[in-house]
């Protein structure tokens, strides 16, 4: 029994992505499904995604659309059909909030990325010189590890979110 994603990556920067994976997870485990995304996403570039492993394949099955992308769709999580793939931004917490344990096996950043926003940090000391970055994946980085530098977008909400989840692996 699978449900995938089918578009994940197709639109939105690595923050919708995110709310898009995370939600999956958070079905997929509420249902005792396994789950699919596609191969080419922001995500494979910017984490590790370890818990993911081989799960990376199209799902052939009816589409699932959440129109109202901040509403949390309870049904989802206890009907959710089999052979599915899900559509929307599911930008809700709600979704997920029970499968934070798989998510922190995910959402590790790549050792080159980690390796530079530390070092920067470390170079920033005391000044109040923030490093910019021209991707999105050294900002998350960022503001996972200086939360207070976080701002009001979904970057910053899941560089907040990513800090005080992911922690080391136990």
């Amino acid at each position: 029994m699978t449900i995938g994603m089918n578009n994940l990556g197709k639109s939105g920067g690595i923050g919708e992505q995110l709310f898009q994976y995370a939600s999956l997870v958070g079905i997929a485990k509420s249902r005792g499904f396994d789950f699919r995304i596609p191969e080419e996403t922001k995500l494979s570039e910017c984490f590790e995604m370890l818990h993911c492993g081989n799960r990376y394949g199209q799902v052939d099955g009816d589409e699932v659309i959440i129109d109202d992308d901040t509403e949390f769709c309870e049904d989802l999580m206890t009907d959710c059909p089999n052979h599915s793939t899900l559509t929307g931004s599911f930008q809700c917490e709600d979704y997920f909030i029970d499968a934070k344990r798989l998510l922190k096996w995910d959402l590790r950043f790549k050792k080159e990325i980690l390796e530079k926003v530390v070092s920067d940090i470390e170079e920033m000391g005391l000044s109040e010189k923030v490093p910019e970055y021209d991707d999105e994946y050294h900002q998350l980085c960022l503001v996972s590890k200086r939360p207070e530098l976080a701002d009001d977008s979904l970057l910053s909400w899941w560089g907040v979110w990513i800090s005080k989840n992911v922690g080391e692996l136990k």
